[in-house]
């Protein structure tokens, strides 16, 4: 049977907005087709969040580091596959592009807000040089 894991956050959140609800409903979705399509689908997101209430038949995958230090590490150039912590998938879906986390399974990402190209001048410089590298690695990497 084929595994995909869901990469995301904020789903334990009582009021989600954004990312949250995209990836709530798409979550959701997925529990709904996933065993009649003949994938087993898994979620895998930071261990600050608390515990999301997941549809039937899906796991749940703790990253080992917070979020933020997963990111400065990638940032800094020692990147942590996180394939060893997520079941080795078939396939990674990940829904927060800001920090793409490496996995040796093909990824798919989902961009939600494309703000930082299509009006710079809302952002700080160091903003839009982080969302230009994010979207370079997301160009060579999905």
């Amino acid at each position: 049977m084929p595994h995909a894991t869901v990469l995301t956050h904020q789903l334990a959140t009582g009021a989600p907005t954004g990312v949250g609800r995209y990836a709530r409903e798409l979550i959701d979705a997925y529990g709904r087709v996933a065993a009649e399509a003949g994938w087993r689908i898994d979620v895998g997101t930071s261990p600050e969040d608390g515990v999301p209430v997941l549809p039937a038949g899906m796991g749940l995958h703790r990253l080992p580091r917070p979020r933020k230090l997963t990111h400065a590490a990638l940032t800094a150039g020692a990147p942590v596959p996180v394939d060893r912590w997520i079941g080795r998938p078939d396939l990674v879906h990940q829904l927060n592009p800001w920090v793409p986390l490496p996995s040796r399974a093909p990824a798919v990402v989902t961009i939600h807000d494309l703000m930082p190209l299509l009006h710079p001048e809302w952002f700080s410089a160091r903003h839009r040089l982080k969302f230009g590298a994010v979207l370079r690695h997301l160009r060579r990497s999905a």
